[in-house]
Protein backbone atom coordinates (compact mmCIF):
# COMPACT_ATOMS: atom_id res chain seq x y z
CA UNK A 1 0.00 0.00 0.00
CA UNK A 2 0.91 3.46 -0.54
CA UNK A 3 0.00 6.84 1.75
CA UNK A 4 -2.74 7.83 -0.21
CA UNK A 5 -4.33 4.42 -0.18
CA UNK A 6 -4.74 4.34 3.60
CA UNK A 7 -8.37 4.71 4.40
CA UNK A 8 -9.51 8.11 5.79
CA UNK A 9 -11.44 7.63 8.59
CA UNK A 10 -11.41 7.75 12.47
CA UNK A 11 -10.97 3.59 13.39
CA UNK A 12 -7.73 2.38 13.70
CA UNK A 13 -6.11 0.12 11.45
CA UNK A 14 -2.96 -2.38 11.28
CA UNK A 15 0.35 -2.52 9.01
CA UNK A 16 2.16 -5.72 9.03
CA UNK A 17 5.63 -5.93 7.25
CA UNK A 18 4.88 -8.16 4.03
CA UNK A 19 7.46 -10.32 5.85
CA UNK A 20 7.90 -11.20 10.16
CA UNK A 21 7.60 -13.00 12.99
CA UNK A 22 6.92 -12.45 16.41
CA UNK A 23 5.17 -8.88 15.88
CA UNK A 24 8.49 -6.88 14.02
CA UNK A 25 7.40 -4.35 12.22
CA UNK A 26 3.71 -3.80 13.19
CA UNK A 27 2.77 -1.01 13.42
CA UNK A 28 -1.14 -0.07 15.33
CA UNK A 29 -2.33 3.14 14.24
CA UNK A 30 -4.73 5.37 16.16
CA UNK A 31 -7.48 6.53 13.38
CA UNK A 32 -8.15 9.90 12.13
CA UNK A 33 -8.74 12.31 15.42
CA UNK A 34 -10.01 8.91 16.94
CA UNK A 35 -8.95 7.61 20.58
CA UNK A 36 -5.57 6.56 20.94
CA UNK A 37 -4.37 4.16 23.62
CA UNK A 38 -0.73 3.47 24.82
CA UNK A 39 0.15 0.69 22.23
CA UNK A 40 -0.85 2.91 19.17
CA UNK A 41 0.91 5.52 17.03
CA UNK A 42 -0.44 8.77 15.75
CA UNK A 43 -1.97 8.61 11.80
CA UNK A 44 1.71 10.52 10.87
CA UNK A 45 3.60 7.96 12.38
CA UNK A 46 2.11 4.92 10.66
CA UNK A 47 2.55 7.10 7.14
CA UNK A 48 6.33 7.18 7.79
CA UNK A 49 6.24 3.97 8.92
CA UNK A 50 4.85 2.77 4.94
CA UNK A 51 7.32 5.35 3.70
CA UNK A 52 9.96 3.88 5.11
CA UNK A 53 8.93 0.27 4.21
CA UNK A 54 9.73 0.05 0.50
CA UNK A 55 8.44 -3.56 -0.32
CA UNK A 56 5.43 -2.28 1.12
CA UNK A 57 3.29 -3.16 4.19
CA UNK A 58 -0.75 -5.51 4.35
CA UNK A 59 -3.50 -3.25 5.41
CA UNK A 60 -5.94 -4.43 8.02
CA UNK A 61 -8.63 -3.50 10.59
CA UNK A 62 -7.62 -2.92 13.94
CA UNK A 63 -9.66 -5.76 16.22
CA UNK A 64 -8.85 -5.65 19.41
CA UNK A 65 -7.75 -8.58 21.18
CA UNK A 66 -9.84 -10.35 23.56
CA UNK A 67 -9.53 -9.46 27.47
CA UNK A 68 -9.01 -11.72 30.08
CA UNK A 69 -8.05 -11.27 33.84
CA UNK A 70 -6.87 -7.39 32.56
CA UNK A 71 -4.57 -8.63 29.76
CA UNK A 72 -4.86 -9.56 26.24
CA UNK A 73 -5.68 -12.34 24.72
CA UNK A 74 -5.25 -14.32 21.25
CA UNK A 75 -6.63 -17.55 20.38
CA UNK A 76 -4.25 -19.15 17.35
CA UNK A 77 -7.18 -22.26 15.94
CA UNK A 78 -5.88 -24.63 13.14
CA UNK A 79 -8.24 -26.56 11.11
CA UNK A 80 -7.18 -29.39 8.78
CA UNK A 81 -9.75 -31.35 6.31
CA UNK A 82 -9.46 -34.47 4.92
CA UNK A 83 -11.48 -36.40 2.04
CA UNK A 84 -12.74 -38.58 5.22
CA UNK A 85 -13.14 -36.67 7.66
CA UNK A 86 -14.13 -33.29 6.69
CA UNK A 87 -12.87 -30.33 8.69
CA UNK A 88 -11.56 -30.70 12.07
CA UNK A 89 -10.40 -28.63 14.61
CA UNK A 90 -7.02 -29.67 15.56
CA UNK A 91 -6.37 -27.61 18.71
CA UNK A 92 -4.51 -24.79 18.60
CA UNK A 93 -2.44 -21.87 21.48
CA UNK A 94 -3.39 -19.32 23.28
CA UNK A 95 -1.22 -16.23 24.09
CA UNK A 96 -1.99 -13.90 26.76
CA UNK A 97 0.30 -10.17 27.68
CA UNK A 98 -0.29 -6.77 28.57
CA UNK A 99 0.79 -5.18 25.65
CA UNK A 100 -1.78 -4.69 22.73
CA UNK A 101 0.69 -7.21 20.07
CA UNK A 102 0.39 -10.11 21.23
CA UNK A 103 2.60 -11.99 19.65
CA UNK A 104 5.45 -13.49 21.68
CA UNK A 105 7.51 -11.28 23.83
CA UNK A 106 9.52 -11.66 26.64
CA UNK A 107 6.18 -11.22 28.65
CA UNK A 108 3.64 -12.99 26.45
CA UNK A 109 2.54 -15.98 28.45
CA UNK A 110 1.16 -19.32 25.96
CA UNK A 111 -0.81 -22.55 26.48
CA UNK A 112 -2.74 -25.14 24.47
CA UNK A 113 -5.88 -24.71 23.03
CA UNK A 114 -7.28 -27.75 22.89
CA UNK A 115 -10.78 -29.15 21.48
CA UNK A 116 -13.03 -30.63 23.68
Amino acid sequence: HRVEDLPRTHLPLVLKPLRGRRGEGLVIAAGISGPKTPDMVSREEAEQALLSNPAGMYLQPWHPPLRFDGRNLILRIFFGTSQKTGWRCLGGAWALDNKAVVHGSATTIFGPAVPV
